[in-house]
């Protein structure tokens, strides 16, 4: 898919065999998925009291991204740095299940080591996408 695909205004045009579609020509919900049946994700805000040194994130891609490629159902993990000391972590997962396992056995040892870095606690969002590309 070209980047000019996912810019509004500039995908193709609507197909209307597959149902809704959204600027640009992306699916509002893929052929054959109801919103029940959509990916999961889990966003959590992260903020830090001061901003954290570089083996957090050394951290991460040690502890969290490798357990995030091998554990079935988990479609990716993000971390986004909004400001220097607000991060926000998101993971993809095939269900709220999957998120949850993956949050009890993964991200609570990491979680240990993060919360007393923590401005307040962390915030943890979770629903169904929507909207994807997928």
């Amino acid at each position: 898919m070209s980047i000019l695909a996912t810019c509004p205004g500039w995908g193709p045009a609507p197909d209307r065999r597959f149902g809704a579609r959204i600027p640009g020509g992306r699916k509002a919900v893929a052929p054959g998925r109801s919103i029940t049946h959509m990916p999961t994700a889990v966003i959590n805000h992260l903020h830090f009291r001061e901003t954290p040194d570089s083996d957090l994130l050394a951290r991460a891609e040690r502890e969290l991204v490798p357990q995030a490629r091998i554990t079935e159902g988990i479609r990716g993990l993000h971390i986004v740095q909004v400001t220097p000391d607000h991060w926000i972590l998101v993971i993809l997962g095939d269900d709220a299940e999957v998120l949850d396992k993956f949050a009890t056995e993964v991200g609570s040892p990491w979680m240990e080591y993060v919360v007393p870095l923590l401005a307040s606690p962390p915030e943890r969002h979770l629903g169904p996408l929507v909207v994807t590309t997928e």
